[in-house]
């Protein structure tokens, strides 16, 4: 089994990168300009997304007042049974 000798190390060359083609002033459109369009409207805070967050904020204090409510509720009723029952 021969031995080969080490190869010389080298620099890296510089290559340029590949060039883009030139447009003529006022007609280039990015890529995913449809993407970043659909993005910014997702992102716009309309009269949808407030009443969104106003159901939401309604239920969420409602799922507070409810069971207190319906508690204290069911605690009269059962007291007037008792009541009307001993009568």
């Amino acid at each position: 089994m021969a031995l080969h000798a080490p190869t010389t190390p080298t620099t890296p060359r510089f290559t340029s990168a590949p060039s883009t083609p030139i447009t003529p002033t006022g007609t280039w459109r990015h890529p995913e300009l449809d993407e970043v369009t659909k993005r910014i409207a997702e992102n716009t805070f309309t009269d949808a997304s407030f009443m969104v967050v106003t159901y939401n904020l309604t239920a969420f204090v409602a799922s507070f007042v409810a069971p207190k409510f319906l508690l204290t509720k069911c605690a009269r009723l059962t007291e007037m049974r008792v009541s009307s029952s001993s009568n």
